[in-house]
């Protein structure tokens, strides 16, 4: 194995070159997350202003279930952001191997129980849906 040149603070430009991998996964991640919530205000606003609108609850409901998937794809995207950001501090640090992309040791540490719950998923869908049960429920009546 050849080792580049040792540059400033400990690092090689093979590290150098890995930690800027990782940090384009992370913006790729973070980025397919901000995108899903884009999408889920477009489709969130559209399918209750719709089912307000023509007073069919069924829209509504289907509406709702949109909005889950949405939450559902949200989330992977937050769980593989954040063991992308465990690798990264880990080879940062020098306790991985150099190049190596896998998130493995950090899946136990960021499950998808426990990304589900975060302020990041819940404090954003679960308002929505509430809100839009809401608009819907005073169409309906």
């Amino acid at each position: 194995m050849t080792t580049s040149p040792t540059t400033q603070q400990g690092y090689t430009d093979d590290n150098r070159k890995h930690l800027e991998f990782l940090q384009a996964a992370i913006t790729r991640m973070a980025q397919a997350s901000a995108t899903a919530k884009g999408w889920t205000l477009t489709v969130a606003g559209a399918g209750f202003s719709f089912s307000s609108y023509q007073r069919t609850w069924y829209v509504a409901l289907i509406t709702a279930a949109v909005l889950g998937a949405f939450s559902l794809l949200d989330c992977y995207y937050l769980r593989q952001e954040r063991q992308f950001r465990d690798l990264y501090n880990a080879a940062r640090r020098h306790q991985v191997d150099t190049f190596t992309m896998d998130t493995t040791p950090y899946h136990a540490s960021h499950t998808t129980t426990r990304t589900y719950m975060s302020i990041s998923i819940l404090g954003f869908y679960l308002p929505l849906l509430v809100v839009g049960a809401i608009v819907v429920t005073l169409a309906l009546t």
